[in-house]
């Protein structure tokens, strides 16, 4: 497992910490201060999501899922990231988790079924 890119659900500063979300969010934080984008969707990675390949050429999904992928640029922010805002200046984006993010502890490993 990659240390840097699994973190665990926290979001204390709304006591939210015990609801996790089930969306998926992906977001390259800089800083702890700046995205560069955001990508929120209900993706799984699995078989019925992704689709499959069955007999000969035939594609096979079984659910269908959404996402969105913000942009700073097309989105007319006048900035090339997404600010989490600081009492000086206000945010252009929201996380659904604090940041900084809280990495898991070492040795942990990934559930997959």
């Amino acid at each position: 497992m990659e240390p840097s890119l699994y973190h665990m659900w926290r979001r204390e500063k709304k006591k939210l910490t015990p609801h996790m979300c089930h969306i998926k969010t992906y977001a390259p934080i800089r800083d702890d201060t700046a995205a560069e984008y955001f990508i929120i969707t209900s993706h799984n990675l699995s078989k019925a999501a992704l689709g499959e390949v069955s007999g000969w050429s035939r594609f096979t999904m079984l659910n269908y899922e959404v996402g969105m992928l913000l942009l700073p640029k097309l989105l007319q922010t006048g900035s090339s990231t997404f600010k989490f805002g600081s009492p000086e200046e206000p945010a252009t984006l929201s996380l659904p988790c604090d940041v900084p993010l809280t990495p898991y502890p070492a040795g942990t490993k990934p559930w997959f079924s």
